[in-house]
């Protein structure tokens, strides 16, 4: 048998012909599809009266998306339209482009949408490791901070300025025509010191005293755990300093519960011959084995230098007493010899044998 073997010329025929049709079939399915698209428009909106027209022009949907509207009324009276047709034709386009404008919208607002998500997960990454951090450094810190209370008390002759003393330490400004104290009145300033590894906050209560003589004996009850006695008198005034060593005297010598005595010359700020008192003072007050300092409460001349002291006797006494500043555990715990007492098994069943179904709630 022979095999019958095609000529070349009829290869090149079949396959330009069926290029041809292959061409052909892409061509044709464009306009199928846009013709579908245009005719499902014309079903949503109710014109099907004018199918013919449209698809005879050879009109696109994206004709429609694009028209402008000074162009309706030529594209409408191209197509050789009614008056209703041509309004329900303009209604319909209108309606197309505002669907595609929020269209348009919807796909922006989307996409910002994404990128600021993105962006908020990209720092949240980054955030994280820093918060992290942040919370172990005040884990860190709240483990050495630690907290202290201190009574101060001012004692004095009356008009030496223990008043204005107490709101200098305060940090208040002085105000003129400040009347005379006839009871004891306290106010608190915060400080911080720094002691070994521990941040102390301190939390001073400075007592304001009368400086009347009647009222020495109450005074006395005020100075229990202080921290220290500012015992104040004038520089103006000698009699005031006469009054300030009766009151170290008796401190000393009636007195306890107090660490530390410091002797305060006031109103340094007021020239009349004060020199002389001043010194004084410095040797009544080294002759006693207490401390001595120059101030004055108006124009809080060394009243910083007060405080430091205030802190360095704080520290003196932590040193002493290293208890004091120890973390206290703040649970609350039952008493257990109410518990394990027969009275108290008596009070708590009591509410165990309760008939609450009696009670009105």
């Amino acid at each position: 048998m022979t095999a019958v073997l095609p000529v070349e010329g009829e290869n090149e025929a079949i396959i330009n012909n069926n290029d041809k049709n292959d061409n052909n079939t892409l061509e044709s399915n464009p306009g199928e599809h846009t013709n579908d698209e245009l005719v499902e428009f014309l079903e949503d909106h109710d014109l099907m009266d004018m199918e013919s027209e449209i698809l005879s022009s050879k009109l696109k949907l994206n004709h429609f998306r694009e028209v402008e509207k000074c162009d309706l009324d030529d594209l409408c009276n191209d197509l050789q339209l009614k008056p209703s047709q041509k309004i329900r034709l303009k209604h319909a386009i209108k309606s197309l482009q505002t669907n595609m404008i929020r269209n348009k919208i919807k796909q922006k607002m989307n996409n910002l949408k994404n990128k600021r998500l993105s962006i908020k997960s990209i720092k949240s990454n980054m955030s994280n490791k820093s918060i992290d951090d942040e919370y172990k450094d005040k884990d860190k810190d709240k483990d050495n901070i630690r907290k202290l209370k201190s009574k101060i008390v001012i004692v004095g002759e009356a008009a030496v300025g223990k008043t204005t003393l107490q709101k200098s330490m305060m940090g208040w400004e002085f105000e003129d025509g400040s009347k005379a104290t006839y009871a004891v009145n306290s106010n608190h300033h915060k400080s911080s010191i720094i002691y070994d590894k521990y941040d102390i906050k301190v939390d001073y209560e400075i007592f304001d005293t009368p400086g009347l003589d009647r009222f020495a004996d109450i005074i006395t009850l005020y100075l229990r755990g202080s921290l220290a006695v500012i015992v104040v008198y004038d520089v103006c005034n000698y009699k005031s300093f006469i009054k300030a060593k009766w009151w170290i005297n008796y401190l000393e010598n009636n007195a306890s519960g107090y660490d530390k005595i410091i002797l305060i010359a006031n109103k340094i700020d007021i020239t009349n011959n004060k020199n002389e008192i001043i010194k004084q003072g410095r040797l009544y007050a080294t002759e006693h084995g207490i401390s001595f300092l120059e101030i004055s409460a108006k124009t809080k001349d060394n009243i910083n230098v007060l405080l430091s002291w205030l802190n360095k006797q704080n520290k003196n006494k932590i040193a002493n007493n290293p208890q004091i500043i120890e973390k206290k555990d703040e649970s609350i715990q039952l008493h257990q010899r109410l518990l394990d007492n027969d009275r108290g098994n008596k009070f708590l069943n009591k509410f165990n044998d309760f008939d609450y179904s009696k009670c009105c709630f």
